[in-house]
């Protein structure tokens, strides 16, 4: 019960940053980017962010360039890894 108070104050935006924080540690790469994806979806027209929200959304950029890199670098395939590196720009 005081887990679902305590969960229910934090916002969308930094549930997404935990559950794609999970999914990487348990290398589920493709659920995290979808979080992470979520999170910089959640602030992308805000211009007033505060310091806490501007800590989440470089995290969730920062872990989500992570994932590219290494899909690139896992793969053999040079065209997947051109591509993920292409998204970066």
């Amino acid at each position: 019960m005081i887990m679902l108070i305590f969960s229910a104050c934090r916002s969308n935006a930094e549930l997404s940053m935990e559950r794609g924080e999970y999914f990487y540690n348990v290398d589920r790469l493709e659920e995290a980017t979808l979080e992470y994806n979520k999170v910089i979806n959640h602030y992308s027209d805000d211009n007033n962010l505060n310091d806490e929200d501007m800590k989440i959304l470089a995290n969730a950029h920062h872990n989500l360039a992570v994932i590219w890199f290494k899909r690139g670098y896992k793969s053999e395939d040079n065209t997947i890894i051109l591509h993920l590196f292409t998204k970066v720009n």
